[in-house]
């Protein structure tokens, strides 16, 4: 019994974690062919946290940019971000700009709280590596979770898995209720999991 159970829930968990991940290879792939400039442009790109020969506030400031590999994972890193008090942020890009020590254009983003102006963040997105450095006045959101959090995305890994294995029910020997336990072990671990595993994609 408990083997059955094992065998069904690796199928379940491996088959949806698979297809989420070819999803993202084609997508990504599409994109690069899309997008080969700026691949191209991060041939001389920072690999560093920190881009050399920037000062001034981290990202704060335009002498010293966020690095980002590339813009596919430029709005990436802004979802990541909420305020050092916990609230959550929106983002509207006002323009491009450049500065003396700094070789590619920069992005300008303006940051909000409640659609009230919180700060400008500057992101140059030309390089090997996304930074995982944080500018002042932010943390990012995957460290700290509220319970709010943490039941909206256990909410939504239920409904996605629902989405991507309900031919299971049909085709596997599993039942309601052991299929419903996968999903729901599921959903507490896949979110921490998940967006870790995708990125390295």
């Amino acid at each position: 019994m408990i083997i059955h159970f094992f065998i069904n829930y690796l199928t379940v968990t491996l088959t949806f974690t698979g297809i989420l991940l070819v999803v993202r290879w084609i997508i990504y792939n599409k994109n690069l062919k899309k997008e080969d400039l700026f691949h191209l442009l991060t041939k001389e790109g920072t690999t560093k946290n920190v881009i050399p020969g920037g000062y001034g506030e981290f990202g704060l400031e335009i002498t010293n940019p966020i690095p980002i590999h590339t813009h596919f994972e430029l709005e990436d890193y802004l979802y990541n971000l909420i305020t050092i008090n916990g609230e959550h942020i929106s983002f509207n890009r006002i323009g491009s700009g450049t500065a003396p020590n700094i070789k590619n254009p920069i992005d300008v983003y303006e940051i909000f709280i409640d659609h009230n102006f919180y700060k400008k963040l500057y992101l140059c997105p030309y390089h090997k590596k996304t930074s995982k450095k944080i500018p002042k006045g932010f943390k990012n959101k995957y460290i700290e979770y509220t319970n709010k959090d943490l039941v909206a995305n256990f909410l939504a890994m239920l409904l996605v898995q629902v989405l991507f294995t309900f031919y299971y029910l049909f085709f596997l020997e599993i039942g309601i209720l052991e299929y419903s336990i996968c999903l729901i072990i599921n959903s507490f671990w896949l979110p921490f999991v998940l967006p870790k595993i995708i990125k390295k994609v």
